[in-house]
């Protein structure tokens, strides 16, 4: 193999493990909208406090993080039809 197939097959490479990244990217970005809507939707039924609570011991989130989450989802609940 001379060094141009060389380069064009690391070129290749390179390419599909940026694609690879940026669909894992999109995957994470649209878990973390559905847990903030999921987040949400716990809150309005069992009060913003107690989901809070139960976010910061189950799944290791601060209390601003957690309130942050919250409101990403209800924006989202929002702004859908």
């Amino acid at each position: 193999m001379g060094k141009r197939s060389r380069l064009v097959a690391t070129q290749r490479e390179t390419r599909q493990r940026l694609e690879k990244v940026s669909q894992i990217r999109t995957l994470n970005s649209l878990r973390a909208l559905a847990f903030c809507l999921l987040m949400a939707t716990f809150s309005e039924r069992q009060g913003s406090g107690r989901v809070i609570s139960w976010m910061c011991t189950y799944c290791y989130l601060s209390e601003e993080e957690a309130a942050e989450s919250i409101a990403v989802g209800r924006r989202l609940m929002a702004k859908s039809p």
